[in-house]
């Protein structure tokens, strides 16, 4: 391992092609000899740090990480063969330019098993199997399926989902093995009978003796289909029973009372404290029907579908026929038919620049100068769909107002010319700011009623004062000029009409029961009358009403 050190003059080189010896001028003899392994040609790929082989540790000119290689070039060698930045440039030269040690196609190590000594064999060796990923159970497979379903079913994902490429290629790397995943037909078939076998027990396990109130939504499905939705509602949960398509059914009082009969026969095991129901004069029979068939529950409107029926009388009222009338007309004292109108004429602005890509493309680029909120066009049956519209267009107000009024707006052909101006005029008008600050003083205290409604957990006490106060905070509204005094008294009579409707002994009783509240709006013959109801109230249907039964309830 020593290696001689000449002189640098040519005649001490050695004989490359022989074993002849160097020759040696008179001086050679002089120099000492060095000891030590000559210093490695990898040094100079890993470092460009002056003897690294003689320091524990540098760091790589190519990824700058510091590499431990205890001076061992082996070490450095490893690090390089790993290190991105430098295989990156081997593998750009050429083959006789890179040096042998480097290794272009890194392949996985063979797996070497060493021998076992015999004094060894008897002491206690962890198996190999503990290092392998262990072969799914059946029940395993059957509960993984079980949840990929469930979250098809909840996500309304399609089931073609399931056979995508990448998705397969994923839960393969995670199991190797034959695919776990279920196919189209499991999904559609056996695991939706299971997955909805298993909700169903866990329903109505969960509604064992507890008390819930049924909601029912009746709406149209996508292929026009009337449908009627039950849920049972708590307030620690809200639970989905079942929707039946209601076919060549009519949709009448007596329908509608049996079908919820149904329901909540079918659940015998929990109780039902009442049903709540979209607020139109059939249900309203119906709910007189049920509370014949259950006089110890509740039957009434839905607060909430109410509070929207109110903006709709407002902002969206119909014309109609009236007897002895030849031409529909809006309903008697109706004072809001310019805000009707100025709601239209909103849409119009709004749809305008939804359906034109260029406006469009123009009024959100000066939206997130000021991050005002794209333009919302309402929707019939959306809850506060209307108020988001205006809130919309107030932001972008200035916007608009500076695109339609360029001088380039109005083109196109006489089509274009006339709807670009309808847009113009409406925008550029000098009440449009007022209009959408008034209609927005009129939705703001409703929409934050609707929005509190939507909850399961207000209790129903809080329905009556909230309908009591809100008639005075539209008389703030007349106070601060506003409303007229016409306009004020129109909705007035609007919110008692409405709320009316939808009442039932629920509210009153609730209102009289609630510690914090007591009844304490009611005038002193609603008090009476509602006192009375309590006296006679039932605890359950085959209740019997008498002296002994009465002063249990007053105690």
């Amino acid at each position: 391992d020593e290696v001689l050190l000449v002189s640098e003059s040519p005649g001490n080189l050695p004989d490359l092609c022989g074993d002849s010896k160097p020759l040696e001028d008179e001086n050679t003899h002089l120099l000492p000899h060095k000891r030590g392994r000559k210093e490695s040609s990898a040094w100079k790929h890993f470092t460009n740090t002056d003897h690294p082989h003689k320091m524990k540790s540098v760091a790589c000119k190519h990824c700058k990480i510091m590499v431990n290689h205890h001076k061992k070039i082996a070490q450095a060698i490893n690090h390089l063969n790993h290190c991105a930045a430098f295989r990156k440039v081997m593998n750009g030269m050429e083959d006789a330019d890179r040096p042998d040690w480097y290794e272009r196609n890194k392949k996985r190590r063979a797996l070497t098993i060493s021998p076992v000594p015999a004094e060894s064999k008897n002491q206690n060796t962890g198996s190999i199997r503990q290092y392998l990923l262990p072969k799914l159970l059946p029940s395993e497979v059957r509960g993984f399926q079980k949840s990929i379903a469930f979250y098809f079913y909840a996500t309304g994902t399609s089931f073609q989902r399931v056979e995508n490429l990448h998705f397969q290629e994923a839960i393969r790397i995670l199991r190797p093995e034959a695919s776990i995943l279920p196919n189209r037909k499991q999904l559609s078939g056996e695991l939706l009978d299971t997955c909805f076998k298993d909700i169903s027990e866990k329903v109505e396990q969960g509604m064992k003796g507890t008390i819930y109130c049924i909601t029912t939504d009746s709406w149209t499905n996508i292929k026009s289909d009337a449908v009627i939705n039950y849920m049972a509602a708590s307030s620690s949960s809200c639970l989905f029973l079942e929707s039946t398509e209601t076919n060549k059914k009519a949709h009448d009082h007596e329908f509608l009372a049996n079908d919820i009969k149904r329901v909540m026969e079918k659940h015998k095991k929990t109780e039902f404290a009442g049903v709540i129901t979209d607020n139109t004069t059939t249900n309203q029979k119906a709910w007189k029907k049920l509370k014949e068939m259950f006089p110890s529950a509740y039957f009434q409107g839905c607060t909430s579908h109410c509070l929207h029926l109110l903006v709709k009388d407002i902002f969206s009222a119909t014309k109609t026929k009236k007897p002895g009338e030849v031409e529909p007309t809006y309903p008697l004292g109706y004072p809001f038919e310019d805000l009707l109108e100025f709601v239209f004429r909103c849409k119009d602005v709004v749809k305008f620049f939804r359906n034109h890509h260029i406006p469009k493309s123009e009024l959100e680029e000066l939206q997130k100068t000021t991050k005002a909120r794209k333009l919302v066009r309402p929707a019939p049956t959306r809850w506060g769909s209307i108020q988001a519209m205006m809130e919309s267009l107030l932001q972008s107000e200035s916007h608009l107002h500076s695109l339609v009024s360029a001088r380039n707006f109005v083109q196109g052909s006489r089509k274009d010319k006339d709807e670009r101006k309808h847009i113009r005029d409406i925008v550029a008008n000098d009440s449009f700011i007022d209009n959408i600050k008034k209609s927005l003083a009129i939705l703001k205290p409703i929409d934050e009623l609707i929005v509190k409604y939507q909850s399961d957990k207000v209790p129903v006490s809080k329905v009556l004062p909230d309908f009591y106060e809100l008639p005075q905070r539209m008389q703030v509204l007349h106070e601060k000029n506003t409303l007229t005094l016409n306009e004020f008294r129109y909705i007035s009579n609007l919110i008692r009409e409405r709320f009316m409707f939808i009442y039932g002994d629920a509210h009153g009783l609730a209102y009289l029961l609630d510690p914090a509240l007591l009844g304490e709006h009611l005038i002193p013959a609603a008090k009476r009358e509602l006192e009375e109801k309590l006296m006679n109230s039932r605890s359950v249907d085959d209740q019997i009403i008498d002296d002994a039964y009465r002063e249990t309830v007053y105690m």
